[in-house]
């Protein structure tokens, strides 16, 4: 074990290091954890598909909300168009990835709320089936 003295912004502080073992090692202990947990799920989608809330069976009536805040980038359905669940209706860009918001349920596309090159926020409405 090593004993140092440390001065950080004009505060004297002691530290003691000690070796470990690589059988030994454990994660540093992180106060905030899970709001870094949080802030890295939201940074890097576990999928390039962002997924809308859940459907009901029948796809009617449905909004279809930003997952998160950013740009349109491409609106591939117009009103009146039938898309299949799964099909992409818009592609939206946020921190610098393009993530394809799909049609939760088969159904019709009655009506769609943004047009391309604009900025939404997530729960913003972009179209609704």
């Amino acid at each position: 074990m090593n004993q140092y003295e440390v001065e950080i912004d004009g505060k004297l502080y002691r530290v003691t290091i000690e070796e470990i073992s690589e059988n030994e090692r454990t994660e540093p202990k992180n106060n905030n954890n899970n709001e870094n947990n949080a802030q890295q799920q939201q940074a890097s989608p576990s999928t390039e598909q962002a997924q809308p809330a859940p459907a009901p069976s029948s796809g009617s009536g449905q909004n279809v909300t930003a997952p998160m805040p950013g740009n349109i980038f491409k609106v591939l359905a117009q009103p009146g168009q039938s898309v299949k669940e799964g099909e992409t209706v818009v592609v939206l860009e946020a921190m610098k990835m393009e993530n394809e918001i799909v049609a939760p349920a088969d159904g019709t596309i009655s009506a769609v709320h943004v047009k391309e090159g604009q900025s939404v926020e997530a729960d913003d409405v972009l179209f609704e089936l």
